[in-house]
């Protein structure tokens, strides 16, 4: 009896895939004289959940590493980047918003802006054309219609963005 056969699958998989499991989980009779690389389906998914597992926690506790080095840094005035160097590592923690924008708001908004100025800063579905076009619109444009703007968007922190790199 194969593999596929014990657990009920032969048949179910598409033939590339049911090839793939056969030769993965076979024993010598069903592949060809090789050595079998798990004994079954079984060990397959277990091996698998077990995986997924072990990453799941160390991806939590990255984050948590990570989180907690961006809480450390200290950013200059105005800026979004720091830097870390210890244990022959330098990490550089970029901090990351997350910009949700209020449809009606924006609509309400259009009403006191230009029209050319408007579709320089959104889309006609009110998404802004870029970053760069809305940070400088609030940085050096009319105060008022800066506030206006700042209104219509909601921004909560984002994961910090880590990247670690071995110093030399």
């Amino acid at each position: 009896m194969t593999c596929l056969e014990s657990f009920g699958l032969k048949g179910q998989l598409s033939s590339g895939c049911e090839a793939e499991i056969v030769r993965v989980c076979a024993g010598p009779e069903e592949s060809a004289g090789h050595a079998p690389d798990f004994v079954s389906l079984e060990a397959l998914i277990v091996e698998g959940a077990t995986l997924k597992g072990e990453i799941d926690a160390k991806a939590a506790r990255l984050r948590r590493i990570n989180q907690l080095l961006a809480e450390c840094a200290i950013f200059r005035r105005g800026e979004k980047s720091a830097y870390h160097r210890a244990g022959g590592y330098k990490v550089r923690i970029r901090l990351h918003e997350i910009i949700t924008w209020d449809q009606e708001k924006i609509a309400a908004f259009r009403k006191y802006v230009p029209a050319e100025k408007f579709f320089e800063l959104f889309k006609m579905i009110y998404e802004p054309t870029s970053k760069k076009a809305i940070d400088g619109f609030i940085d050096h444009g009319d105060k008022e219609l800066a506030a206006g703007l700042k209104w219509c968007m909601s921004v909560k922190p984002g994961a910090p963005q880590l990247k670690y790199e071995k110093l030399d």
